[in-house]
């Protein structure tokens, strides 16, 4: 029956990635991450610059390290290095293939998310259970979808875990070697996140599994993949500039609350709800098994201390996106699987309990709803959920199997009605950027009440601001502004939809 499972399973992958591809192509770039991204690799190819992203974003502007913008000199691109290279680099590898076109500067991130399935079936041994749970994440394939560096993070770091584990069993230092070049391979993907890391290696030292010089073979293997980088990053920059910018940046995300992204401590709990049902609940559930059981093995600790701890560290971070947490999403599918894997051993008849478990997780009731019933309706599915699963029911294992195929078929048809697509804030930005493109130089954009980065990737305006009372027109630049305001005091020089384009050459009161 595994291979029926399987079947089920690669069929609606095929209609999942043929979704995906459809948003991927047709889909203009959404604004904040994806976007900025974008820009900051295809200026990384346009000046030959593969150390760190460069953008003319309003923000996380450091004014000593920039370089003048090609098409108009009167502007500056301007040096990130709060972010490293390594997803930068892909997108640059892709779009010098496909084309400069938002469907090559989303695929890295979409073959990244691919291949965790893959990673997780290995280590699962083609566990069917876990990779469902993974398959019905929402996060997962909006952000496999979207031009973000998470999910290459997600999986570097979930392989770099898969490693560990395996010389906790095994003792081969080998294998600390591997968990410590895909670590190093998850700090180049985004850097500061992959912080999160150091519960499990600090929970293998603690309870001895790990010695000081084997966790020392493993972050030296990870020193060894980020050194290159580093080294040329501070001789090129100097190491203020370096240390000031990549862990100020981490500091201030932390610490400094963004109007746009504060959120209750609960918030990332309360999105798991919404994006991922059926493995969040489900691992809460088996959560709660394993603890009245007494049935926690060591895997199933070091895995549960890691989920818990980086879920923590996040939540009581003061802004809060939800890729943020994304690196969970596999490790609760991998719990899922070590738990599973005991009740199974014990009574077989166990999967007729998951499998109603499965079917009531994927009920489409109360998405979308307010806290109170989201959380609400939540503890009620895990407390049901969890007196299912104490039940003992004696079936045949026909009856079992197919009962267990239903639901695998019912989750995933139910996700395919509501399966994520990319939501743009403007659709009507990429007409507006062509237009722009086609203005005389010099020129200079200027962005009020709306979001700048898919516009500045669309405009090609190399660099924008934002316009207020405190802004300075640059002079010798015919000076644009792009807002979906009506100005009632200028005349509009092209309209798109909702967005305006006005000809300035004052700051109006």
């Amino acid at each position: 029956m595994k291979k029926v499972y399987w079947l089920i399973l690669l069929i609606f992958f095929s209609a999942f990635i043929f979704k995906s591809y459809l948003t991927m192509t047709k889909v203009p770039l959404h604004d904040f991450d994806e976007a900025n991204r974008t820009e900051g690799a295809r200026n990384m190819k346009n000046y030959s610059s593969y150390l760190a992203p460069l953008t003319g974003s309003p923000f996380l502007r450091n004014i000593d390290l920039f370089v003048e913008a090609k098409d108009n000199p009167l502007l500056k691109i301007y040096y990130h290095l709060e972010r490293p290279p390594l997803y930068f680099l892909s997108m640059v590898f892709s779009s010098s293939i496909i084309g400069d076109n938002e469907f090559s500067y989303r695929l890295p991130s979409f073959v990244f998310g691919l291949m965790a399935f893959v990673v997780l079936a290995t280590a699962t041994s083609g566990a069917v259970l876990p990779v469902l749970t993974l398959a019905t994440s929402s996060d997962w394939w909006l952000s496999s979808q979207s031009a973000l560096m998470d999910t290459s993070l997600t999986l570097f770091l979930f392989v770099a875990l898969a490693f560990l584990l395996g010389f906790i069993q095994r003792k081969r230092n080998s294998l600390l070697v591997l968990s410590g070049v895909s670590l190093g391979l998850a700090i180049l993907s985004k850097g500061q996140p992959a912080v999160i890391f150091a519960f499990p290696l600090l929970f293998t030292l603690f309870t001895k599994k790990v010695s000081f010089r084997q966790a020392s073979i493993l972050l030296a293997s990870a020193g060894a993949v980020i050194a290159p980088w580093a080294i040329a990053v501070i001789t090129k920059f100097g190491f203020d500039n370096f240390i000031g910018t990549f862990l100020g940046f981490a500091k201030n995300r932390s610490t400094v609350g963004d109007t746009t992204q504060l959120a209750p401590v609960y918030w990332y709990v309360r999105w798991f709800i919404e994006s991922f049902r059926l493995g969040f609940l489900l691992f809460l559930t088996l959560v709660v098994t394993d603890f009245v059981e007494k049935r926690f093995s060591y895997r199933k600790i070091l895995i549960l201390f890691y989920f818990i701890f980086s879920l923590a560290l996040f939540s009581l971070s003061k802004n809060k996106v939800w890729w943020y947490v994304l690196p969970l999403v596999p490790v609760a599918a991998l719990y899922i699987h070590e738990s599973v894997l005991g009740i199974i051993k014990i009574d077989k008849n166990k999967l007729f309990n998951l499998s109603l478990i499965v079917l009531l997780l994927s009920l489409p009731l109360f998405y979308g709803s307010s806290n109170t019933v989201a959380l609400s309706y939540a503890v009620f599915l895990v407390g049901l959920s969890f007196m299912v699963m104490r039940l003992k029911i004696k079936l045949k294992n026909l009856y079992v199997n197919i009962l267990f195929m239903v639901a695998i078929v019912f989750s995933l048809f139910i996700f395919y009605l509501r399966f994520p697509t990319i939501a743009p804030t403007y659709p009507e930005v990429k007409t507006m950027g062509e237009y722009y493109q086609k203005l005389p130089q010099p020129k200079c954009l200027y962005l009020q009440s709306m979001p700048y980065e898919a516009m500045l990737y669309y405009s090609r305006a190399e660099e924008v601001n934002y316009l207020d009372e405190n802004t300075r027109l640059i002079k010798g630049c015919n000076s644009y502004l792009i807002t979906p305001d009506k100005i009632d005091d200028t005349n509009t020089f092209h309209n798109e939809d909702s967005l305006n384009l006005y000809k300035i050459d004052k700051i109006s009161p």
